[in-house]
C-alpha cells in the first residue's frame, strides 16, 4: 500500500510524505521484495517534487 500526504509549508513551500506499508495475509513473503522501495522512494520523491515546481512556476508566469 502506498499513501501521499502533500502539506503546506512555509514561504510557499510544501511537503510531501509518503509512506508504504504491505498488510494482510503472507505479506511477509514479499517484503524482500519491497526493500528497493527504501532506496528508490527519496529520489522519486524528488522527482514529483521538480515537476510540480516547473508546473507550478509556469502556471505563475503564464497568468501574468
Amino acid at each position: 500500500m502506498v499513501s501521499m500526504q502533500f502539506e503546506e509549508g512555509i514561504k510557499g513551500r510544501s511537503r510531501i510524505t509518503q509512506r508504504l506499508w504491505l498488510e494482510g495475509e503472507g505479506s511477509e513473503a514479499f517484503l524482500d521484495g519491497v526493500r528497493v522501495f527504501e532506496s528508490t522512494t527519496p529520489d522519486g520523491l524528488k522527482r514529483i517534487a521538480s515537476v510540480i515546481e516547473k508546473a507550478y512556476s509556469k502556471a505563475g508566469t503564464s497568468q501574468g
